[in-house]
């Protein structure tokens, strides 16, 4: 989402500050600020389906999340308050975002040695 109207507010979608997820360090090697600590907001529910079409080639496989303590979450209507997720990598980052890793550490998890 880009924008929300909510009757006379309009609210805007912010870049991420990357700095700041990062944290910042001066020239010396010296902490000015912490890397960002992401925390999910309450328990939540991974689901992994996998859909299969008339032929092999038309499989699709699905993940999707329920967080009922997220904001703007609806457990009614027909996805019983499930999101889709683009694939399992954005599960796993979810399931590392406890508050007690930081995004460097985060990152290192996925990218090996030589950066990739």
């Amino acid at each position: 989402i880009e924008m929300l109207v909510m009757g006379d507010y309009v609210i805007r979608r912010k870049d991420a500050n990357v700095r700041a997820l990062m944290g910042e360090v001066t020239k010396e090697d010296n902490m000015v600020k912490p890397p960002a600590m992401p925390r999910r907001a309450g328990p939540f529910t991974i689901e992994t389906m996998t859909k299969l079409g008339e032929s092999e080639d038309d499989t699709q496989v699905v993940t999707q999340v329920r967080m009922p303590d997220r904001p703007m979450h609806k457990c009614g209507g027909k996805d019983h308050g499930y999101f889709e997720l683009l694939d399992d990598l954005e599960a796993q980052l979810l399931l590392l975002c406890d508050g007690e890793m930081d995004v460097q550490d985060m990152m290192a998890e996925y990218v090996d040695e030589e950066g990739d």
